[in-house]
């Protein structure tokens, strides 16, 4: 009887040691592959998979990032993974590409060439190379490329009336000329190439004429390239000029509202004389970009009435 007890007592402590041993090693088992799953979605979430596309991730709420449809560590490191990038989301991209790549002509240039504002992620060494501005310039951001361009090229004369030049068909000479040193913008033809680069009306030339220096501003023959391409330029003619009659009379052929910009003495003349002698005045004007509107609404405004 004792002999079986005791038999019955082993094999009830062996199960007993089995199932606990079970149970822990299924335990730690299940905690190994939990931590190694975590960890190994952690490194791939992190990281860029060997021969795999870049991770994709929902950005933090307070990334304000553009580019936020990668995580910021993202490095592109090589010449395809950079073309591929800047292909599918735009040249901005090179923000991500290493120094090395960023610091590569062959690539800066290519990507410069479809996004002049890309200019900004190139190495300090190629923003300030001549053929590298230039090139985005061409891309009709020719802004961008002046603004992002060494300070030296900034000052180069002829650099800044090929980029004017390079910027008549995006429109974008206004934008250059604000960039350009404070030497170039007294210089009478590069901001006469800036007026003649801008785009009539929509601000421009007007806005070509406001980055000219003050004394540019009092020349009549600069102001009135800019009131013959935007009325609204008459805004930033100097104080003299916006009761010179030729110049006046330009700038409201174009654009009736550049009566708000004339002086009080040439306002009052225009409302004293009515719209019929306004027509006829308006009609002698040089040469205007596009004619005249309505006659009525500057001498309604000048008047005192809304437009």
């Amino acid at each position: 009887m004792e002999t079986k007890a005791t038999g019955s007592t082993t094999t009830s402590s062996g199960e007993a040691s089995g199932e606990a041993s079970g149970e822990a090693s299924g335990e730690a088992s299940g905690e190994a592959s939990g931590e190694a799953s975590g960890e190994a979605n952690g490194e791939a979430n992190g990281e860029v998979v060997a021969g795999g596309a870049p991770p994709r991730a929902v950005p933090p709420a307070d990334d304000k990032n553009y580019s936020h449809h990668f995580r910021r560590p993202l490095t592109l490191q090589n010449i395809a993974e950079v073309l591929l990038a800047v292909a599918l989301h735009g040249g901005m991209m090179l923000e991500f590409a290493s120094e090395a790549m960023r610091d590569d002509e062959h690539v800066v240039l290519v990507v410069v060439g479809g996004c002049g504002c890309a200019l900004r992620w190139a190495s300090e060494r190629l923003r300030g190379k001549r053929e590298v501005v230039l090139a985005a310039a061409r891309s009709m951001d020719a802004g961008c490329a002046l603004r992002w361009a060494s300070k030296e090229l900034q000052g180069n004369r002829d650099v800044v009336l090929e980029v004017l030049a390079a910027a008549k068909e995006g429109g974008g000479a206004a934008a250059a000329l604000q960039w350009a040193s404070e030497g170039l913008r007294v210089d009478m033809d590069v901001v006469l190439a800036a007026i003649q680069g801008s785009l009539g009306g929509g601000g421009g030339a007007a806005a070509a004429l406001k980055w000219a220096s003050k004394e540019l501003q009092g020349k009549k023959e600069l102001v009135l390239a800019a009131v013959t391409k935007d009325g609204l330029a008459l805004r930033d003619a100097s104080e003299e000029l916006k009761n010179d009659k030729d110049v006046v009379r330009t700038a409201l052929a174009n654009d009736e509202g550049a009566l708000h910009f004339a002086s009080d003495a040439m306002k009052a003349e225009i409302a004293e004389a009515g719209s019929a002698w306004y027509t006829s005045w308006c009609s002698g004007a040089a040469s205007s970009a596009r004619p005249a509107r309505s006659p009525t609404c500057p001498i309604r405004h000048a008047r005192g009435f809304p437009r």
